[in-house]
């Protein structure tokens, strides 16, 4: 990232630079926190908007960030028609001894499916199932 950033930035680092090296090296070191902010932010605003569609409610204008991704949810709402159970929710259980987050509970097609929606770029094979 930070390499990314310097290629990138390369004028704002030089001008920064100019004036204080150190804020030139600061900048460059925290380009991952920056991007990974971003990120985040963009998937918060893709989660809020996937379940207000989940809710059946309609989203005339939504954020452009979340442009790219309304074509990807809206074939999957059309696909599946699920039914909503619950979303953005905590779920445990004793006799497993765990507890965490879901996204999405809904029924499709008679059955239960528990959803954990994913924005980045490529799919970690331990979130994968």
């Amino acid at each position: 990232m930070a390499a990314e950033a310097a290629v990138t930035d390369l004028e704002v680092v030089q001008r920064i630079a100019a004036r204080d090296r150190q804020a030139a090296v600061d900048f460059l070191t925290y380009a991952a926190k920056r991007c990974t902010k971003v990120r985040a932010d963009v998937g918060s605003l893709v989660h809020d908007y996937f379940e207000l569609r989940l809710r059946g409610e309609e989203v005339p204008y939504p954020h452009h960030d979340v442009e790219p991704y309304v074509p990807h949810i809206e074939a999957w709402l059309d696909r599946y028609q699920p039914e909503l159970l619950f979303a953005e929710d905590v779920a445990w259980s004793r006799e497993h001894e765990y507890a965490g987050s879901l996204d999405f509970m809904v029924k499709i097609g008679g059955k239960t499916v528990l959803g954990d929606l994913k924005t980045s770029k490529s799919v970690n094979t331990s979130v994968a199932a």
